[in-house]
This record gives C-alpha cells, sequence and structure tokens, in this order.
C-alpha cells in the first residue's frame, strides 16, 4: 500500500497554540483566559478570603530603597538583600537563613556598584539586579552567583530608569523591566517595558506600559502581569493594568486596564505573586505597604485574584506602615517584606502568610503543545508534536487506545525547561488495521503530569499480499522479516540455505490481514546466503508465494 495520510490535526488556541490539560480531575481544565503554559480553569466555588496571618521576623539593617531576592541554595532558603539608600547609593549585600531566622551582614562580595531603588529576581540558581540610582547612571544589569559569591556585569538597559516593576517570566529566560523613573521623587518617569533575554544578555523594546510612571507594584503568573500605582512625576497614581503576553512574539503585550488599586495613589509597595493550596489551587498578586502620593505611609494590604479576576482587601493591614521596600517569596502562600521607610530608615522584616484564597484557578503545566498530528503508512503510525515553551519537563509517554482504554506504546525524552521551539516524533510499528485514537501523557520532573487532546489515525488493510527485504541485511545474528497479508490467511515462512534445504521454520500460523513482522535469529548458523520463503492461503481461496535472499556475517 503507498503512504496515505489519514489525519493531520493543528488546532490553535491561546494566541496561536493549546495547553496540554492537567489530570486534576476538573471539567474544563483546558480553558485559559490568560494564555499558555499556565492553565487557569474559571472555577472559583464558594471559598472566600480568609484572615491573613503576619510573622515579625529577625531585623536586616535600617535601609530604605533596597531589594530583595528568595532563593534556594544547596537545599537551605534564603532571602538576598541588596544595596538601598535615600542619599547614597550602597552596595552591601546581606543573607538572611530562612530556617534559622537570622541574619549575615559580612562576608558577601559588595555589588559592583552602589544600587539603591533596584529589583532583584531569581533565575536559576543566580540572582539578577536591574536598575539602580547613583552618579554613574541608571539602566545597570548585574548578576549574583551566590556560591561563588561573586558578581557578573551584564548588558546595560535601552532604556536606563531604576524604580521599575521587574517581574520574570516562568520559562526563567526572560524578564521584564516595566517602566521606571530617575529614582528619589524625580519628574522624569517612562511607560517603556524592556525584556531581557538571560541567554543572550541582550535587551528588546517590548509594548509600552499605557502610561509613564515609576515605583509601582506587581506581578506575573504564566504569561500575565498584574501591575498596580506609582508616581507620575508629579504625584501618586491608582490606575491598574493587565498584560497578557503572546507567547509566540514576547515582545508583544496586550495591556488592559483593571479596576483602580484599592489603596489609591501608592509608590513604592512590597509586592509578590502568590499560590494556595494543592492544584489546582488559588493564585493572585500580593500587595502591601507603600506611600499614598509619595507621601502619607500605609500598610494596606490586598491581593489582585487571577480567579475571580478583582481586588481584594486583606486584613489585618501590615503593622508598621512604611514604604521604600520590596516583597519576595517562593511563589507560594508566603511573602517577606524587608526594611523601608517611615520618617527614617528601619530593617522591620515581616513575613505574610496567606492563610486562605477565594478561586480555584491555578493549573501548572509545563509544556505548551502547538501542534500534534498523525500519519500512517504501511502499517506505521507516524506521530509528530511541536511545543513552543517547555518548563520542567521530563518527557513524554504515547498512549495508544485499546479495549481497556489508553495503554502505553512508547516514550520520548523531553527538553526540560525552554522557550526555544521543540520537535518531536515517534513511530508505532506495525499496528493492525483498524481505528485508533494517540494522546501524549506528559510527566514533569516532580512526577506532575498533564494530557493532550486525542488524535484519531485509521490503519487500512493492505490491498496486496507481499514479502518486504529483512533489515537488516547483511545481519548478525538476527533480523526482521516484514510482510503484508491482504486477508486472513494461514501462513508458512521458512529460511532454506543455498542447496535448497530447510534450515529453520520461522513461521506456521493463521494470520488476520495486515502488516507483520517476526525476528529471524540465525545464531545456530553458519555464515552465507539464505532465502526466506512466504506461502500463504488466504480465506479467499488464493495463494501467494514469494522468497527473498539475504546474507548471514559473522
Amino acid at each position: 500500500m503507498k503512504n496515505c495520510i489519514v489525519f493531520i490535526l493543528s488546532i490553535v488556541l491561546f494566541s496561536g497554540s493549546f495547553s496540554l490539560a492537567q489530570d486534576a480531575g476538573i471539567p474544563g481544565a483546558d480553558f485559559n483566559p490568560n494564555a499558555a503554559p499556565y492553565a487557569f480553569v474559571q472555577d472559583v466555588g464558594e471559598d472566600v478570603l480568609s484572615t491573613l496571618t503576619w510573622t515579625s521576623l529577625a531585623t536586616s539593617v535600617p535601609i530604605s530603597r533596597s531589594c530583595i531576592a528568595y532563593i534556594n541554595v544547596g537545599g537551605n532558603d534564603y532571602i538576598y538583600h541588596f544595596g538601598g539608600g535615600a542619599g547614597a547609593q550602597l552596595s552591601e549585600v546581606r543573607r538572611y537563613d530562612v530556617a534559622a531566622n537570622t541574619w549575615t551582614n559580612t562576608g558577601f562580595a559588595p555589588i559592583p556598584s552602589g544600587m539603591s531603588a533596584a529589583a532583584a529576581v531569581t533565575i536559576g540558581d543566580k540572582i539578577y539586579i536591574f536598575g539602580g540610582e547613583n552618579a554613574a547612571g541608571l539602566g545597570r544589569t548585574y548578576m549574583y552567583d551566590p556560591v561563588a559569591n561573586t558578581w557578573t556585569t551584564k548588558a546595560n538597559m535601552l532604556t536606563p530608569v531604576t524604580d521599575a516593576l521587574v517581574v520574570k517570566l516562568v520559562t526563567e529566560d526572560y524578564v521584564y523591566v516595566i517602566a521606571g523613573g530617575n529614582g528619589l521623587f524625580g519628574t522624569v518617569v517612562s511607560n517603556a517595558v524592556q525584556l531581557y533575554n538571560v541567554a543572550t544578555n541582550t535587551y528588546t523594546a517590548a509594548t509600552s506600559y499605557p502610561v509613564s510612571v515609576a515605583m509601582l507594584g506587581g506581578g506575573i503568573l504564566n504569561y500575565t502581569i498584574i501591575a498596580a500605582g506609582g508616581w507620575t512625576g508629579t504625584t501618586g497614581q491608582p490606575a491598574a493594568y493587565k498584560g497578557v503576553i503572546d507567547p509566540t512574539n514576547l515582545a508583544n503585550i496586550t495591556w488592559t486596564p483593571i479596576p483602580n488599586y484599592p489603596g489609591t495613589g501608592v509608590t513604592r509597595m512590597g509586592s509578590h505573586h502568590v499560590t494556595f493550596g494543592s492544584l489546582p489551587s488559588a493564585a493572585g498578586v500580593f500587595f502591601s505597604g507603600g506611600a499614598v502620593n509619595g507621601a502619607t505611609y500605609t500598610g494596606g494590604t490586598y491581593l489582585y485574584n487571577y480567579c475571580t479576576d478583582a481586588w481584594e482587601t486583606l486584613t489585618p493591614s501590615l503593622s508598621q506602615p512604611r514604604s521604600n521596600f520590596r516583597g519576595s517569596g517562593s511563589g507560594n502562600n508566603v511573602v517577606h517584606l524587608v526594611a523601608g521607610w517611615i520618617g527614617s530608615a528601619v530593617g522591620t522584616h515581616d513575613r505574610a502568610t496567606l492563610t486562605g484564597i477565594a478561586g480555584n484557578c491555578y493549573i501548572p503545566i509545563p509544556v505548551e503543545l502547538a501542534a500534534f498530528s498523525a500519519t500512517v503508512s504501511n502499517g506505521d503510525v507516524m506521530l509528530n508534536w511541536q511545543t513552543i515553551t517547555e518548563t520542567n519537563n521530563k518527557g513524554f509517554e504515547i498512549q495508544r487506545s485499546s479495549e481497556d482504554g489508553f495503554t502505553s506504546v512508547g516514550y520520548v525524552d523531553g527538553s526540560g525547561t525552554t522557550t526555544e521551539i521543540q520537535n518531536y516524533s515517534f513511530v508505532d510499528r506495525r499496528v493492525n488495521p483498524g481505528e485508533y485514537y494517540y494522546r501524549l501523557k506528559q510527566i514533569d520532573f516532580d512526577g506532575t503530569i498533564a494530557y493532550s487532546d486525542e488524535i484519531l489515525a485509521e490503519v487500512t488493510p493492505p490491498a496486496l499480499f507481499a514479502l518486504n527485504q529483512n533489515f537488516p541485511n547483511p545481519f548478525n545474528p538476527s533480523t526482521t522479516i516484514r510482510f503484508q497479508v491482504a486477508v486472513e490467511s494461514d501462513i508458512t515462512l521458512k529460511v532454506f540455505n543455498v542447496l535448497g534445504q530447510e534450515v529453520a521454520n520461522v513461521l506456521n500460523s493463521k494470520i488476520e490481514a495486515g502488516f507483520h513482522e517476526v525476528l529471524f535469529d540465525a545464531s545456530g548458523l553458519n555464515s552465507g546466503v539464505y532465502f526466506y520463503q512466504l506461502q500463504a492461503r488466504g480465506v479467499d481461496g488464493k495463494d501467494y508465494n514469494s522468497t527473498k535472499k539475504m546474507l548471514l556475517t559473522k
């Protein structure tokens, strides 16, 4: 039978792609209003936000306009505290041991230059700092290696700013530097959005933020950014926006207004994304503190809830109203706020623990699948699929439908974490005639699984009998012999030497119509030329005979 393309699927959802659906037993698990690779299931339920618990922890040094980053190093969780300063810009580094509740303020390599009002994010096992105000200029980028205790100077920004909102994409290969200004309460503010490629150490201009502003807060989950508040150059402003990133063009962001920040025109608040509960979980962006119009210190604490798409006021408020600090955490329901300004610098360290969040919508899915197709040829089903991004992807188990449901027919390794397009293929060989559904079971390194949509492949019986050349040939000591049967038949497959003597009876059985193969083991034979012969008598009364030569080399 000639090659026959039976079915090719290329479904496009979510701005040019579709996500694998999490196996969470929830209807509509592939619903995603905010793009992949994170799915948001709109299943809010009856839960309401419960109280917020605050815990006072060991204090850092009194400092204003510093930044922090939460990181795991050698199995231990730490918070690194960088720079700061309202007058002179500082270069000191401090470290908090989360388990021991202690700070270490000495022994760390200083930042190459003083950094104030900068922002820090963890990328893999490194920490990157963006911004900073000093006489040397704005817009710097530095990388800190906590293990080596060394700094590396990276590319400067296209638009030099400090006091920007800085968020990392879930793939960890890209960072967005959003808006910003020239520090303190300067009148120079920007609406530039700068996309930093960690791998290439380059900046690209992305879709501008809707307003020119500095000192704003916000966070990111999946490809959805929430940003709010900030300084216009003359006063605070309450406007808030949702930015949805196009996963096929990361510089393309669709910004839409959301309700104003409940704390009004707040500047320099602490913020970070949060999730809550087992999957699917609640999710949102946490905001706390800051200064209203840059003047009145506040302890107001709020959450933008991804599941309800609305603001919520959290209680109790931050006990020490203050501004000029940053928030950080590991992305669960805990956020740390360190240091700040109350008219003078403080080293207060507060931990916010969200004890409940309304909703049930957040499902991390490590792979964004762009296409999945099946092609049938001579009884082989060839599967091809493509991913746009992958996060923590161990691999794919290929499953085929049967009377007992889906069964595994193979496995292909994934690419771990990448934002590059990846192409995969798998061949399911010698499949009996019939209609089959195939799906991909994607497996994360932590055991999380997700399933693709199912695609259909129809394997039709061959129109003719045929005996194929063995492979490999020459061989030692075994080879595969393939043949196709047009109708159910009594089959014999024998091997002869050059004298015409039978040396092996490989097959003697009734065989159904379809594509078949057998493995011939010639371990007991000497090197030389042999002939294999197929004889078939079909249920239709017709006979078929074919003989081919093969070479055994030992």
